[in-house]
């Protein structure tokens, strides 16, 4: 711990202060930490990670007529690869309800989970410029579209339950048949580009290396697979 309280270390081994995140400590290449971090703590019929969702998502704006600068706001809207990491729906809106039944007795009250989850979101948004969106009419493009993936998600890979999942609108048609993590970060790194997203001038532009490490799960491509994708890009 320092000045700036404590740190975690991130994948380029970034320290990355939580209650002082500041945008040009953000790094690209840490992101590949969403290709590994599964949606739905993991309780998916098959692994998903969040990278996925954000990829799909994005490329579902794109194919609605969004511009691209939205499209990239949504490829970017979950920064859980820092903490508080991927917390659940249903724990967010109880944080959320519990901080305002709070703040009616203290004004000055904010959630410290909370806190530290919307200042590492803002850094994050501000390094690669698309606080914009969030803090503008075309945030609800981004969250709607959030709502619509959960949707489809809970069709194609959720187990039959009996769990309420609030109101949410009729599913994508194109089902979802998970990636795994290898080619959920390529496909991350595609878009990105694609988008017009600004990596920092560091930033690994091989992705091989880094493909090669994220690990594989039943139903990736091999890594000789892989490497000639990214050749090929």
């Amino acid at each position: 711990m320092n000045n700036r309280g404590p740190v975690c270390q991130l994948y380029t081994g970034t320290q990355w202060h939580f209650l002082d995140p500041r945008p040009d400590e953000v790094r690209f290449d840490d992101l590949i930490g969403l290709a590994r971090i599964a949606r739905y703590l993991g309780a998916t019929i098959e692994p998903y990670t969040v990278a996925e969702h954000c990829v799909r998502g994005a490329l579902a704006l794109m194919a609605q007529g969004h511009d691209r600068h939205t499209c990239l706001a949504f490829l970017l809207h979950d920064p859980e690869h820092i903490p508080p990491g991927d917390l659940p729906g249903p724990m967010v809106r109880y944080l959320e309800q519990e901080e305002r039944r709070r703040r009616e007795l203290d004004p000055s009250y904010t959630d410290p989970t909370l806190h530290i989850r919307r200042i590492g979101e803002r850094a994050v948004w501000t390094a690669f410029d698309v606080l914009d969106v969030f803090e503008g009419d075309s945030a609800h493009y981004v969250w709607g579209m959030d709502k619509l993936m959960l949707a489809t998600e809970r069709r194609d890979l959720m187990a039959p339950s009996a769990v309420d999942w609030g109101p949410l609108p009729n599913p994508l048609p194109e089902r979802i048949i998970p990636w795994g993590p290898a080619v959920a970060w390529r496909e991350f790194c595609r878009t990105f580009d694609a988008l017009g997203g600004v990596r920092e001038p560091n930033s690994v532009r091989e992705p091989n290396r880094l493909a090669a490490v994220v690990g594989r799960w039943p139903g990736d491509e091999s890594d000789e697979q892989i490497a000639a994708a990214l050749r090929d890009q």
